[in-house]
């Protein structure tokens, strides 16, 4: 490992440090980046009344949302 900031703190390490830290880097195999749509997605959970049973307001909440996506990927 002697990527950046990471590799000029690995001297600092002890040798099961550096096993441990080089352990754990072997398995990351993915990585995600939350989007502006992600987060609108999140925005609209958060408004969710999941003690309503009235559909208008969720229907309401759920268009907003399927329009402020759908700005999102236009721009």
């Amino acid at each position: 490992l002697t990527h950046g900031a990471l590799g000029q703190n690995m001297a600092q390490l002890s040798d099961e440090g550096k096993a441990q830290l080089q352990s754990i880097y072997n398995r990351i195999n993915c990585v995600r980046f939350n989007t502006d749509m992600d987060q609108s997605l999140f925005d609209m959970i958060m408004q969710m009344p999941f003690d309503t049973e009235d559909n208008d307001k969720l229907q309401s909440i759920a268009e907003e949302t399927y329009n402020t996506l759908w700005m999102k990927m236009a721009e």
